[in-house]
């Protein structure tokens, strides 16, 4: 059996269940029942095309050859159950949500073997309360409401509980105009009906807004700047994707800078039913070089400030969660966090570097894993390093006593990745989250080829597995090329990373070992037979497969594009059969598809910054181009 999460316990018998097409789907609460229903109601007719007939207690003299019966038991030991007996299927699960997660388990079974399901007794729960996805939706793409509505369902059918949109400036705030405009913001009215469909689909639409570092958009508006913690004036600075990541945080010392923070909860904090609310308050890397201090008080600033976010959220009834890596580097604070307040603990490395979840389990505080996709950066998410992360975090998680997974799928550098390129390692985090122990790596491949791409094969997701342990280059390293060396001021270690990206193709840092033009070449043949793949399948027309296979390109051609500049750079002098010219023009063709492929799932937003990069990058080639003949 293909399915995704991995179920507890199935114990399986000879024969199978032949759906009719006299089908009866029997329920006892039709007011918690009716959107699991109609979904399998929708499943058997698009899989068996039979119309089956849906009805509330439908009694046993009412004769039929098959029918699924939906049940609700309170006392139900574990959290559901499929009994599939010759003639009959019975869902019995302890609430309305088991029941619901039942059927994506149904529906997922009946994809696999359609008419004719397997006679078996499946028993399951969850080792985590909390399976979240969190979406970046502010470094530079906004998801239409369309594909917002479409990544709720798709959360659901993984039995994947808590969702959360991060926000820095790409709300629509009416009380600050002047922070989104331009960036095709999400709306209060987009916010007030998403929360509506999650409810349906019993997911917690949690709001995350930043309230303390990663302001670099907001403290770049002329009205807002001076509440920087750097004593300098935002707008004065080219736009650096770079930058971006490593700055600006509020002045922790102004009272102005809390008063705005204040009214941006006044504004957004309504729009959710959730009891939730995440302040953020991660990487607030300025308060180590800062108008108020050195690193050397940089805890206690953070510690002052974050209580006070603390605080407005719980006066507004909600419950506050926080990411970790700030109280990691200043563990004799993890004392101070009030004990209602969830820490989000993240460490996105298979070796879970900065990611120690025993302090906060012997603080007592309530916090969750979260690992990532390895999906941000580039265009096509890192499967291997993705699934290494999540499984050893939910391993560490469950030892340590968390309560919850939230796997992150972030945004770096424009946010380059397409959702079709992440959705491995969303669909492995919810896999994790709620069977943890049984977790096995070529099962859930095999069955991500069959459920997501219909490969029946089940050799796709390992051919993107394969792909992803090739390249080594993401799409920071190109954009260095181009991004402003700006004079802003950062702590030690990110000052390092800042120079050694854009020195990364220069002789400084060349590294013989790694040819760029080799892994680029293994990479397009794993693509071609990925793309066989899809096509056997049936399922290359699809928008998520495109976006798969566009993000490979995207990969291939950053990889081709930095051996041919690592020439110009007098690195070495083998093309490999590259060209200057040949590249260019593919990046051009590249940048036509995959601008196609962004408008059709999200809006305008910020894509142009990813145009802008690519026609950069085609140029530079030429240019490299030109050098070459000229010698």
């Amino acid at each position: 059996m293909h399915i995704i999460p991995q179920l507890k316990s199935v114990e399986t018998a000879h024969g199978h269940c032949q759906l009719s097409d006299d089908l009866l789907i029997s329920i006892n609460d039709q007011q918690h029942h009716q959107v699991a229903a109609k979904q399998l109601l929708n499943e058997v007719y698009d899989q068996c095309s039979i119309r089956a007939h849906l009805g509330k207690y439908l009694p046993e003299s009412i004769k039929r050859k098959s029918r699924i019966d939906l049940h609700i038991q309170a006392d139900l030991e574990n959290a559901y159950h499929i009994n599939i007996t010759s003639d009959r299927i019975a869902v019995t699960a302890k609430d309305a949500a088991n029941l619901y997660y039942a059927v994506q388990s149904l529906r997922q079974l009946i994809q696999e073997y359609g008419r004719n399901l397997p006679v078996c007794s499946i028993k399951d729960d969850a080792d985590f309360p909390i399976r979240g996805l969190y979406h970046d939706i502010t470094r530079g793409k906004m998801p239409t409401f369309d594909t917002m509505a479409m990544m709720v369902e798709k959360c659901a059918f993984y039995k994947i509980n808590q969702l959360q949109l991060y926000i820095e400036h790409t709300y629509d705030f009416q009380a600050h105009l002047d922070i989104a405009a331009g960036k095709s913001p999400i709306t209060a009215d987009e916010i007030l009906e998403l929360d509506e469909l999650c409810k349906k689909h019993f997911i917690d639409l949690v709001p995350s807004l930043t309230t303390f570092g990663h302001c670099y958009e907001i403290l770049r508006c002329k009205r807002l700047e001076h509440l920087c913690e750097l004593d300098l004036k935002g707008s004065d600075y080219p736009y650096s994707w770079w930058d971006r990541q490593a700055h600006f945080t509020v002045d922790s010392k102004n009272p102005d800078a809390f008063v705005f923070i204040d009214s941006m909860l006044d504004e957004y904090l309504p729009l959710f039913s959730s009891e939730h609310f995440n302040i953020c308050c991660d990487e607030t890397l300025d308060l180590e070089c800062g108008r108020n201090g050195d690193a050397s008080t940089s805890g206690e600033r953070y510690i002052d400030f974050t209580k006070k976010v603390i605080a407005s959220v719980v006066k507004r009834g909600k419950k506050p969660q926080m990411w970790g890596d700030i109280l990691q580097k200043h563990p004799e604070h993890i004392k101070d966090i009030p004990k209602d307040c969830t820490v989000l603990n993240w460490a996105y490395d298979p070796g879970l570097r900065n990611g120690d979840c025993k302090p906060f389990a012997d603080a007592g505080l309530n916090f969750y894993v979260c690992p990532g996709t390895s999906g941000w950066s580039q265009f096509f998410a890192n499967v291997e390093t993705a699934s290494q992360n999540i499984y050893n975090f939910a391993v560490e998680g469950l030892k340590h006593g968390a309560t919850g997974l939230l796997n992150t799928d972030w945004g770096d550098y424009g946010h380059p990745g397409l959702f079709g390129a992440s959705l491995h390692g969303i669909a492995l985090g919810a896999d994790c989250a709620w069977n943890t122990q049984q977790f096995d790596q070529t099962r859930f491949d095999e069955a991500f080829s069959s459920i997501e791409l219909g490969d029946r094969s089940h050799e796709a997701a390992a051919l993107m597995r394969e792909f992803s342990t090739i390249g080594i280059f993401t799409i920071n390293h190109l954009a260095s090329l181009f991004d402003p060396m700006t004079d802003i001021p950062v702590e030690e270690e990110w000052l390092k990373y800042k120079y050694i990206q854009h020195e990364r193709l220069t002789p400084k840092h060349y590294k013989p070992e790694e040819d760029f033009s080799v892994m680029a070449a293994s990479m397009r043949t794993l693509r071609d037979r990925f793309s066989d793949c899809l096509h056997k399948a049936g399922s290359i027309h699809t928008t998520k497969a495109q976006e798969m296979l566009c993000g490979m390109w995207g990969q291939i051609l950053v990889h081709e594009a930095s051996h041919l500049i690592q020439i110009s750079n007098d690195c070495h002098q083998h093309f490999n059969g590259l060209d200057y010219f040949s590249c260019a023009d593919e990046w051009r063709m590249f940048e036509q598809v995959y601008s196609e492929l962004w408008h059709r799932s999200n809006k305008p937003s910020e894509y142009s910054k990813i145009r802008d990069f690519i026609i950069k990058l085609a140029d530079l080639l030429d240019s490299c181009g030109l050098k070459h003949q000229s010698n």
